[in-house]
């Protein structure tokens, strides 16, 4: 296969947009002929316009976003309080067995504690 060198490329590329230039002017006057031919309504009529460009509907959307703002903000807070109440309650579970652990210990075999209860 040959190597086409820089020079080349561009003959190559000067030919090719000519030829397209060639090609595309009488296709332009034709079409530009079938445009005036047309009627082109463009008024915009805003008697039918969609719900959803309407302004209570927007202010309705926004007001929704908002409450689901702050349920997420409001939930989160949640979740980090009953993490904390779950170390908490296992932490007393804990301390609760060790000193039920303590008094086990402390108790003689007859299950009567050593030291009477004030």
């Amino acid at each position: 296969m040959r190597k086409i060198n820089r020079i080349e490329q561009k003959t190559i590329f000067r030919r090719v947009a000519g030829l397209w230039g060639l090609v595309s002017v009488p296709l332009s006057g034709v079409a530009a002929e079938e445009i005036a031919g047309i009627n082109l309504n463009i008024d915009i009529d805003y008697t039918s316009d969609p719900f959803y460009t309407e302004t209570w509907f927007l202010i309705l959307i926004a007001v929704f976003l908002l409450f689901l703002l702050i349920l997420l903000i409001r939930g989160g807070k949640r979740a980090r309080r009953r993490q904390k109440a779950k170390k908490a309650l296992k932490k007393a579970l804990k301390e609760s067995g060790e000193f039920q652990k303590e008094v086990f210990n402390k108790t003689n075999e007859s299950g009567i504690s050593e030291k009477p209860v004030q």
